[in-house]
């Protein structure tokens, strides 16, 4: 298991999506920030649990030729070569031995993908071979698995089992090394709803897990009936969201049922949330607007807009957001005092670091802004540094398995 002594985690989830309109290449991830990359995602065909990846050319084909080791179109003749994403992250690993990729399954695009096919003891077997064959192909160290959310207990006991078979398969795969490697992580994406938590198995599940990944944001949006906060760090009274939910109470919820502070992950939204037609906080609105890639969520790059006047609660929700009047627009996003003060939290209650959804959403070529992410990494103290994994001798693909040397 992750051990806090080895230092704090700091993990960013990488979308293969973005390198198409965002732009966001594994070139530009702040490799020597982070700590774990979640590559985002894999799905899983429900009828039999192979997991699969969704976008093979931007994870294995395409060719980058603008980056120092540019890729080659001329393949010697009987070779099978990887390109494509997860090369670049195989070549950044070898320069960056702390930083581990995991390749995410599931998301809530395919969440409905996972019941009832965890119900099938065939289709767990399946799934987690699968998963790890694709660990080993992509030369990957771990899985982290995104179930958003097991409905009921006979959801939540699959949920469980699914995560003993994928541990079996990584232990399986790391005992075939004849070297002594790394441990292959296993990691999920989970709820920061109270009642969404306690519908799972949690003493069950941490058993198998290294840590798990509080999605501490979307606690307010276009589904709300009000105005609200959709990541703040506690629940006051007065600019609380409609929900009740804060990121203080779910970490509370999973240390009171036994899970120990030092394996939860506490999430960190890049991105705003927005509503619009609305005269404040805690009000109603009439819709969220445009955004940068999709209506109602801003990059929080692109924050605060100009003329919009930013408010920052540190002494009670720990929230902050801008708001417009001449629009009648409101953002909920956070601040770097937020940032901050979140921090501090991870650091004062012992958690094991900070995870960031989604990394291109604060990339900037500016060198005059600092991204939040290594605002973060600069103030969590030392980061985790052990090994990730370099050898992988049952991959299908031949660099993959001479270390990416010819």
């Amino acid at each position: 298991m992750t051990s806090p002594a080895n230092g704090k985690v700091n993990v960013g989830y990488f979308v293969d999506w973005g390198i198409y309109a965002r732009q966001y290449f594994p070139k530009h991830v702040p490799a020597t920030s982070l700590t774990h990359i979640l590559y985002s995602f894999a799905d899983v065909k429900p009828d039999t649990g192979e997991v699969f990846l969704t976008d093979t050319w931007s994870g294995q084909q395409i060719r980058y030729t603008d980056v120092e080791d540019p890729d080659s179109w001329n393949d010697p003749p009987g070779r099978s070569n990887l390109y494509g994403n997860f090369k670049r992250f195989g070549l950044i690993k070898r320069h960056n031995r702390a930083l581990k990729v995991l390749l995410s399954i599931g998301g809530w695009t395919y969440r409905s993908h996972f019941w009832p096919m965890a119900g099938s003891e065939t289709c767990r077997q399946t799934f987690a071979q699968t998963a790890v064959q694709l660990l080993e192909d992509n030369g990957l160290d771990g899985i982290d698995v995104d179930w958003e959310y097991p409905a009921d207990s006979e959801q939540a006991h699959a949920f469980t089992l699914l995560l003993q078979g994928i541990r079996s398969a990584l232990d399986a795969a790391q005992a075939k090394r004849t070297s002594d490697p790394p441990r292959f992580l296993l990691t999920a994406a989970v709820s920061a709803d109270k009642s969404k938590v306690q519908t799972m198995d949690l003493s069950g599940m941490d058993q198998y897990l290294d840590f798990w990944n509080i999605m501490a944001y979307d606690y307010a949006g276009s589904w709300s009936d009000l105005t609200g906060h959709h990541a703040n760090l506690y629940n006051d009274s007065n600019t609380s969201p409609a929900s009740e939910a804060s990121g203080d109470d779910a970490v509370k919820t999973y240390t009171n049922a036994g899970v120990s502070a030092s394996k939860l992950v506490f999430g960190l939204p890049l991105y705003g949330r927005a509503f619009a037609s609305t005269a404040g906080l805690k009000a109603t609105f009439q819709g969220v607007g445009p955004g940068s890639w999709e209506n109602g969520v801003w990059d929080l790059k692109a924050l605060p807009h100009a003329g919009a006047s930013v408010t920052e609660d540190t002494k009670y929700s720990g929230a902050s957001y801008s708001y417009d009047p001449s629009q009648q627009l409101l953002i909920s996003y956070d601040t770097p005092a937020i940032f901050d003060q979140k921090t501090k939290y991870i650091n004062d209650k012992g958690l094991a670091g900070a995870m960031y959804w989604e990394l291109s959403s604060d990339y900037t070529s500016s060198s005059s802004v600092t991204p939040m992410v290594l605002r973060v990494a600069s103030k969590l103290g030392k980061l985790d540094s052990t090994n990730n994994c370099i050898d992988y001798p049952y991959s299908k693909f031949d660099n993959v398995r001479n270390g990416f040397t010819s």
